[in-house]
């Protein structure tokens, strides 16, 4: 029990470490330590599996296997195409990521750390990010916004883009912590009243609809402090430091 403990657990360790190349280098992000593999994202669960008689085997999330195999090979895994994903090895994936980059890179990518066009035209964006994401990475987001502090500085970037990290949220909602409250609302007060956001509420509803727990979410890189004092359970116990 104990050796399987301990597989199982280096398992998750090496994918919530992100995915490396054969040679050890980093290609990009994994989950945060407790995200949900169970958790269905577009209809698919992130750790499945399929018995056949009393054997498992995996079920990877059908959106890697469809993207690899239709997109990049224009193969389909089967039944609908001939690519059997189950006999790919490191190196060949290693050679499907970098082949991925290259066809979709300039085309889907949205990487570029480059707003200041966005900026001029006088656009306002915020992004907020479920900390338990199974799908889009919260590490992912992070890189994203310092580069874009790296490229256009701390100060500008504070005054047009902001990034608000929700713990415990999912894809988008769902998850056990937290939800952002009509985070729309701030964007719209920014645009049209220039009013920036400096903390978004987060509520956890209880089964009778009610909040039971809200949460202030602050700009990245601030982050909630209980000042010490009033309820654990009500965002106005904590500023944004």
């Amino acid at each position: 029990m104990r050796d399987d403990y301990r597989s199982g657990r280096a398992v998750v360790a090496k994918i919530v470490n992100g995915t490396r190349a054969t040679s050890g280098d980093f290609l990009w992000y994994g989950p945060t330590w407790g995200t949900s593999f169970a958790g269905e994202v577009l209809g698919a669960g992130l750790g499945n599996t399929t018995a056949t008689g009393s054997t498992r085997v995996g079920a990877p999330y059908p959106l890697v296997t469809e993207y690899l195999g239709t997109w990049v090979q224009q193969n389909p895994p089967a039944p609908k195409g001939t690519w059997d994903w189950t006999t790919t090895t490191y190196e060949q994936f290693d050679q499907l990521f970098l082949q991925s980059v290259e066809m979709f890179g300039s085309v889907i990518g949205t990487d570029n750390p480059d707003l200041s066009g966005f900026k001029k035209a006088g656009g306002r964006l915020v992004i907020y990010q479920g900390m338990a994401d199974q799908l889009i990475y919260p590490q992912g987001t992070i890189d994203y916004y310092n580069r874009v502090q790296q490229s256009i500085g701390d100060r500008d970037t504070a005054g047009f883009a902001r990034v608000f990290l929700a713990p415990g949220m999912g894809h988008c909602a769902g998850g056990p912590g937290p939800q952002p409250d009509k985070p729309l609302n701030q964007l719209v007060d920014w645009v049209e009243h220039g009013t920036a956001p400096e903390r978004v509420v987060s509520r956890k509803n209880g089964p009778d609809g009610q909040p039971i727990r809200t949460r202030p979410l602050c700009p990245y890189p601030q982050r909630a402090v209980y000042m010490g004092s009033g309820s654990t359970e009500d965002e106005r116990s904590f500023v944004c430091k």
